[in-house]
């Protein structure tokens, strides 16, 4: 379950939100809907039907909270895989806060130079 941004604007209108299979014997795309909301996912899931719902394993997803809601209620029994890339980037982002933070706490002291333009 992924959306992808297709507007100008981001808003909900300027995404797609799109769910694919993805095995060992099979990739393809089982549903495109328009907008990025809990409803359009739900539509999506509806289509595939509650015994596919139900029978799934896996659900991989970003960690947006609307999609986090929907598939914990409707695919609670899936072990939900996050995003790599966006654990990631959450990740760098952490480590740039503390990063800042501590050149601030240092600041005047020799190590806070060092710490200035480390990444």
């Amino acid at each position: 379950m992924d959306e992808i941004f297709w507007g100008r604007r981001h808003r909900s209108e300027a995404f797609l939100t799109v769910n694919y299979q993805i095995d060992g014997h099979c990739r393809r795309l089982l549903g495109v809907g328009r907008k990025r909301t809990q409803a359009t996912l739900n539509r999506g899931l509806d289509a595939l039907g509650s015994e596919v719902v139900s029978g799934l394993k896996y659900v991989c997803r970003d960690m947006w909270k609307p999609y986090l809601k929907v598939l914990a209620r409707r695919a609670g029994q899936a072990l939900h895989i996050l995003d790599r890339l966006l654990i990631t980037m959450h990740l760098n982002q952490a480590v740039d806060e503390m990063r800042r933070a501590e050149s601030t706490r240092l600041k005047g002291q020799p190590l806070a130079q060092r710490l200035k333009k480390m990444r």
